[in-house]
């Protein structure tokens, strides 16, 4: 990739690069496994006034199931871990990325008082559908904390097919 300084084209050459990368049969057959059994829910219109947005199941739930399971062992902690951005790190960036990042990132104050925002480290499009959970008081999700970096939701009972799933957002 050296030489490439071009955005635009730098994204072409990955794209094409990607696509030319070896799948190792074991990566594969855990694609494979995730789809027919792992994948539980998509995006769907909430069932809630105004929310726009929810995650909807598309089969049963099993109580105690983490229905954003993912494949080949990115569910390990340290892939998802964060980075904190600071007001001074989002300067310049295009205001729509910003306005985005900023749609998916709560800020908490940083020692100094100023705003910080958690980012996955790997960026924004590595957001899951689990960034569109709503919130109720009668939620259907649990959180648990696996270490301080990383989280992973459960259910906490069986979700029937075309439920929408649900958190508390108070319990983050």
């Amino acid at each position: 990739m050296p030489g490439i300084t071009n955005p635009f084209l730098y994204f072409i050459y990955f794209i094409f690069y990607i696509d030319k990368m070896p799948v190792s049969k074991k990566a594969k057959k855990d694609i494979i496994h995730n789809l027919k059994h792992d994948v539980y829910c998509r995006l769907g219109v909430s069932k809630l006034p105004d929310a726009g947005v929810g995650v909807i199941a598309i089969r049963d739930i099993p109580k105690g199931v983490n229905p954003f399971r993912l494949p080949n062992d990115r569910e390990n902690p340290a892939h998802s871990k964060s980075i904190t951005l600071t007001e001074k790190d989002l300067k310049h960036i295009p205001g729509e990325v910003v306005d985005y990042f900023k749609d998916f990132s709560e800020p908490t104050d940083n020692d100094d008082g100023t705003p910080i925002y958690g980012l996955p480290i790997y960026g924004l499009n590595t957001l899951d559908i689990s960034w569109y959970l709503n919130h109720q008081d009668h939620h259907n999700l649990d959180i648990q904390n696996l270490d301080s970096e990383f989280s992973c939701f459960l259910t906490n009972r069986p979700i029937r097919k075309g439920e929408e799933l649900y958190i508390n957002y108070q319990n983050f």
